[in-house]
Formats: structure tokens, C-alpha cells, sequence
């Protein structure tokens, strides 16, 4: 074969080869996966109830970045809840499920100007028309990875802020709620001296889960997930079960008909976190570096980690202890609604503001790589979740799939 003959091979598999991998790379679940369980149905629009004691409320996550795709999911949100009835028994209101500042938090510092300049673009010039009946919905927020700066330490750093985000936040809008930093600790959010207070503070023992009020047939409770890895990943035992002692202490006096966990990190996912890739990551080198990543660099924000497995184990025999029916998180950004055990489910709503690929497993009830979030509306007896994804291109938002589970 000649120089010319080689040259001709080697273009036509080149072109062949990049053809195969256009196609597996598109294997991402880009349009719903959905199916339905032995108690996880799929809902007719018309059937779901809709008076005035039905409580409706949002979950998203992963949010922070003051782009145009976070805006276009928030002008979505806007629309659909001012669709809702007029005089709800309780307000509707949103739980945000971390990574609320890209890529880094907040800014250290009392009176820092870019704290204020990063919360307006990443907060409170985006939902600030997020209303019913003419008020500001409650954002109930808890913190991601992100907003550590990836490790939650006690270190003074530039970056990573956490306590701006409870005191600063909440001084200036006063609709969000954040938790899990202890409220009795955070006594004033407009005092330097508070502040630097909860700076001095054990980090470890500052973010105990946390109980979100006036919530009326469910009970949510917020965990701070990122601090859960970081006790896990340095063996603190008294930490743990510091944690896990509080947690038990207020599910045991929930006397709600629904329990419902948020924390940042998922507690099962399919997406990158879990171990997905899209095809370009198989192809030559590409492979040698995704063996030496999964072999090798198990990170802490994968759940292939020691500590993070740790943490899946713990929450998962909780969940099962407690008659905990949903575990809701963000962390990858897409949409999942997976089993856990008998009558337990994990919902993964991170696509507010970035997107990742997903692919579904004999777990999985719902998955979808769009932008989006999940809306639930909860009587005493049955609990109704419907996917809402959002199209930026074209400012326009659909329902992908609809499910409904009874007691």
C-alpha cells in the first residue's frame, strides 16, 4: 500500500470513527426515561388536586451561576407558580439543594462588596419575581460542595464562605432561608460580632441537620451533606454522631404523613458522579485517563469514594429505620427519580443552572438530561411529582413525566 493509499485509509476511519462516537455520545437520556412501579404511578395532569390545602412545593438545585440558563429555568419556575390557586392553606415555597455560589461561594470577609454583588447576580436578580399572590416565595437553601469551596473546613480562606450565605443572604433577602447552620447560634444577621462568631465556630458542630417549619403534610428536614463527607472522610466518629443523633431526635417527633430528607450529595445517582461517561471519554487516550480517574482518584464527590459509600450506607439504613420516603438532592445536573428500597425514592433535581449526561438503570423510574425542576404537590394521602423541563433556547417549559404515590 502506498503513501497515498494510507493516507486515504487512516482519513475514512477517522470519519467512520468519529461517526460511532457522534452516536454513542448521544446516548445520555436527552429525551424521559420513564416507567412505573408497584407503588410509583404515573399521574394523569387533569386528576391532580388542586384546592386549597394541597401544599405545592419546588425543588432545585445547583442553581448558582447568574447565566442565561439559570434565568430561563427561573422565569419557568415565575410562570408556574403564579398559575397555582388563590388562597392555599400554605404558601407554596422552593427547596434549593446546594451549589448555590459557581464555582467557589462566597467571599470571606464582613462588609465584603463582592458578597452582595455575587448574591444579586446569582440570587436576588434572578427570583426576585418568583411570587404568589403578590409575595416573595420562601427559597429554603442548603449548601453544595461548591459553596465550600469543596471541603468544609474551619480555615480563614478568601473563598468558600458558608456563614455569608446564612448571615448576609438572609439580611438582604429576607425570603431566603438557609440552613442547616443551628438558628439559635445565628442570633442577628446584620451584626459583625454574630458573624465572626459563627466563623470561630466547629463547622462540624455549627451545620446539624435543621427541621424547615410550616411545611403542613410533609416534614423536610436539611442535612449539610458536604460536612456529613468530610466527617465520614476523616473518620470523626463523636462528629457523626453528632449529626445523626440530631436527625434521629426530629424525625422521631415528625408525626407527619411524609418525611422527606434534602442534601446536596445523592444518595444513588446514574449521571457522571455515579460513574457515567459519555463515549468521547472511551476513546484512545481518553481511556487511559478514565482508568487512572477510576482506578485511582476516587474523589470525594463521587459516589465510588470510601467516605462517600459510607454515607450512602448510613442514610440509606436510616431512611429504611424511619419510614423516610423520599431523599431529595441535586449535585448532578439532571433530573432522576430513583427506588430505594420497597417504598423509598431518591429525587435528583440539579439542572437549575448547568447540565450533565445520565443514563437509567433497572432502578429508575424518571431521567432526563434537561434544564429544570420538580414540582410536588402533597395531601395527607397521596404525593403527587411532576418534571418540569425548560428549554432557554426558546423560553418555553414542558411537563416531562408525571407520578403520583399513595400511602
Amino acid at each position: 500500500m502506498n503513501e497515498r493509499d494510507l493516507k486515504m485509509t487512516f482519513l475514512k476511519n477517522s470519519i467512520w470513527l468519529l461517526l460511532v462516537c457522534s452516536i454513542l455520545a448521544n446516548c445520555s437520556d436527552t429525551k424521559p426515561f420513564m416507567r412505573e412501579g408497584v407503588n410509583m404511578k404515573f399521574g394523569v395532569l387533569n386528576e391532580r388536586p388542586t384546592d386549597e390545602t394541597v401544599l405545592t412545593f419546588y425543588a432545585l438545585g445547583d442553581w448558582g451561576t447568574g447565566k442565561a440558563n439559570q434565568k430561563a429555568v427561573a422565569a419557568e419556575l415565575e410562570k408556574n407558580v403564579k398559575s397555582l390557586p388563590a388562597n392555599k392553606t400554605v404558601a407554596p415555597f422552593a427547596v434549593e439543594l446546594g451549589d448555590n455560589i459557581y464555582e467557589d461561594g462566597l467571599h470571606a470577609g464582613w462588609g465584603n462588596p463582592l458578597v452582595e454583588e455575587r448574591l444579586h447576580k446569582n440570587f436576588g436578580g434572578v427570583y426576585d419575581e418568583v411570587k404568589y399572590d403578590g409575595e416573595n416565595i420562601d427559597f429554603h437553601i442548603i449548601p453544595g460542595n461548591h459553596d465550600y469551596a469543596g471541603i468544609a473546613t474551619n480555615e480563614e480562606i478568601s473563598i468558600g464562605d458558608i456563614v455569608h450565605q446564612e448571615t448576609t443572604a438572609e439580611k438582604l433577602y429576607p425570603n431566603w432561608k438557609y440552613y442547616p447552620i443551628d438558628p439559635e447560634k445565628n442570633s442577628d444577621t446584620n451584626d459583625e460580632e454574630n458573624y465572626q462568631q459563627l466563623k470561630e465556630a466547629d463547622i462540624f458542630e455549627l451545620t446539624t441537620p435543621e427541621k424547615i417549619p410550616d411545611t403542613g403534610p410533609v416534614d423536610i428536614f436539611a442535612l449539610d451533606t458536604q460536612v456529613l463527607l468530610d466527617l465520614y472522610n476523616e473518620k470523626n466518629k463523636s462528629g457523626l454522631k453528632l449529626h445523626w443523633q440530631k436527625l434521629q431526635n426530629l424525625v422521631t417527633n415528625s408525626t407527619a404523613p411524609w418525611k422527606v430528607l434534602i442534601g446536596h450529595h445523592p444518595l444513588k445517582t446514574h449521571g457522571t458522579h455515579g460513574g457515567y461517561r459519555s463515549a468521547f471519554w472511551y476513546i484512545p487516550p481518553m481511556i487511559i485517563g478514565l482508568a487512572i480517574d477510576k482506578l485511582f482518584l476516587r474523589r470525594l464527590q463521587d459516589t465510588d469514594h470510601r467516605a462517600y459509600k459510607a454515607f450512602q450506607k448510613d442514610i440509606t439504613k436510616f431512611m429504611k429505620k424511619n419510614a423516610v420516603q423520599f431523599y431529595l438532592s441535586g449535585h448532578e445536573h439532571n433530573l432522576q427519580l430513583l427506588g430505594i428500597g420497597d417504598n423509598a425514592f431518591q429525587v435528583v433535581s440539579g439542572s437549575a443552572g448547568k447540565l450533565t449526561p445520565l443514563t437509567h438503570k433497572s432502578d429508575t423510574f424518571f431521567s432526563l438530561q434537561k434544564h429544570g425542576f420538580v414540582r410536588f404537590d402533597v395531601t395527607e394521602e397521596e404525593l403527587w411529582m411532576e418534571f418540569l423541563a425548560v428549554e432557554p433556547e426558546t423560553g418555553t417549559h414542558h411537563s416531562a413525566g408525571l407520578f403520583r404515590l399513595k400511602k
